[in-house]
C-alpha cells in the first residue's frame, strides 16, 4: 500500500479545521461621545493598547468609528476635543474691527478625560463589530 495518498487526506483534513474553526482576532468600534447631554461633533477618541494607540475623528454627524482592533485586548480611551479653527470662520467685512480668534473646543470637557491614564476610561474589545457610546461625566 502506497502511504502517500493517506498521508494527503490526514494533511487535507487536519489544516481545513484551523482555516475554518478560528476566532477572528480584530474587530471594529463605533459609536457617540457625549457630555451634558451634548453630543461632541469634533475631536479624536483614542483607544491605548499595550501595542500602541488606534484613533478615528469624531465626524460632524458625532460618530467615530475603528477598525483592526485586537480581540481580547483591554485599552485604555481618551476624548481630545478638537478646537475652532480661525480659519474655517467667516471673515470680517473690509473696515470691520477684527474679531477675536476662537481657540476653545465646541464642547468643553474635563482634562482628565484628554489623557488615557487619568481618564478612568476602559474597554475590553470582543470579536466582531461592537457600538460603545461613551458618557462623560463632568
Amino acid at each position: 500500500m502506497n502511504p502517500r495518498p493517506l498521508l494527503a487526506i490526514v494533511v487535507a483534513f487536519g489544516v481545513v479545521p484551523l482555516g475554518c474553526g478560528g476566532t477572528a482576532t480584530k474587530a471594529s468600534v463605533t459609536g457617540k461621545v457625549v457630555f451634558k447631554g451634548q453630543t461632541l461633533k469634533t475631536g479624536l477618541v483614542t483607544f491605548v493598547f499595550p501595542d500602541g494607540p488606534r484613533s478615528s475623528a469624531i465626524g460632524p454627524e458625532g460618530v467615530y468609528w475603528i477598525d483592526n482592533l485586537p480581540v481580547g485586548q483591554t485599552a485604555k480611551v481618551q476624548i481630545k476635543p478638537q478646537l475652532r479653527s480661525p480659519f474655517s470662520e467667516k471673515k470680517p467685512p473690509k473696515g470691520a474691527p477684527p474679531t477675536e480668534k476662537k481657540t476653545q473646543p465646541e464642547i468643553a470637557i474635563p482634562e482628565k478625560y484628554q489623557d488615557a491614564a487619568k481618564s478612568g476610561l476602559t474597554w475590553t474589545v470582543r470579536s466582531g463589530e461592537q457600538k460603545l457610546d461613551i458618557e462623560l461625566l463632568p
